[in-house]
């Protein structure tokens, strides 16, 4: 495909994933530094290139990437483009190094998704190093974005799963749950904002609304292993008879060989125990 393709980033993503996958993280890198060779400027084939290094176990090389790829005086946009890069794979530190940059760089007044970024960052850190004034930190942050952007999606899916999972308060979650829904149509949104609405429909007791919610949304991502997780989940609160508790051990069964999610995968065990021990 690359053959016939050269030009385009599409079948080095799709190569270098191959070879991640089984465990070949050295021709990962490999492909993707041969379509930047062809495409030296394309986001996608740079953004995956940082992503491999810094899961190979190479950040320094990694920053040194970023910095090569938007020059000395880079632009907020593309700041903002490596702060995602980095916080997707956890290197807080250097997110926040770009993030600064994208403030400084910023010459009028700053973008939603500038201040957007400026919450997961706390949110995430909060969660690895139990530490509640971060989650409180990013909270705040969220709800000030919220304030002059009411309707913005990536907040408002964010919010919602700080509030059930990080903060327990699935009242509020909840709420914040139905403005994600009054704001965008159920059949646009990703398997990612799927996911935190079941999981806040979940948390806040409304299991039935979860189930129905799951089942719709794996007939557009039939794929998804985070969604037959929640398919699972929500089958298991809401009947113990032996059809649907077959179903569900089924779909863990999918969502385990597939893999979830990192951050994810404790909750997909303690699912997997809690049904074994039964």
């Amino acid at each position: 495909m690359i053959k016939r393709l050269p030009q385009q980033p599409q079948p080095y993503l799709a190569l270098a994933s191959l070879c991640e996958s089984r465990g070949q993280t050295t021709l990962a890198i490999e492909t993707i530094e041969r379509g930047l060779v062809k495409l030296p400027q394309q986001p996608q084939l740079q953004e995956a290139l940082l992503t491999l290094l810094v899961r190979s176990g190479h950040p320094t090389e990694a920053v040194e990437s970023a910095r090569r790829f938007v020059g000395l005086s880079p632009k907020d946009a593309d700041c903002l483009r490596l702060a995602r890069v980095f916080l997707a794979v956890q290197q807080f530190e250097t997110a926040d190094v770009w993030l600064q940059r994208a403030r400084e760089a910023v010459t009028e007044k700053p973008s939603a998704e500038l201040l957007f970024l400026e919450a997961p960052l706390p949110q995430q850190q909060g969660t690895q190093r139990h530490q509640p004034e971060l989650l409180a930190e990013a909270r705040r942050k969220y709800d000030e974005l919220l304030k002059l952007s009411p309707g913005y999606v990536p907040a408002l899916n964010n919010l919602a799963w700080l509030l059930a999972a990080d903060l327990n308060q699935p009242a509020e979650a909840f709420a914040v749950a139905e403005q994600l829904r009054a704001a965008v149509a159920t059949e646009r949104l990703g398997a990612d904002m799927l996911d935190t609405l079941a999981e806040v429909y979940r948390r806040s007791g409304h299991q039935r609304e979860a189930l129905d919610l799951v089942s719709e949304s794996l007939t557009r991502f039939p794929n998804s292993a985070i969604l037959r997780y929640q398919h699972a989940a929500a089958l298991l609160a809401t009947s113990d008879e032996a059809e649907p508790r077959e179903l569900a051990r089924q779909e863990l069964a999918l969502a385990k060989l597939w893999g979830v999610p990192a951050h994810r995968a404790a909750d997909l065990d303690a699912l997997l125990v809690r049904m074994n021990a039964e």
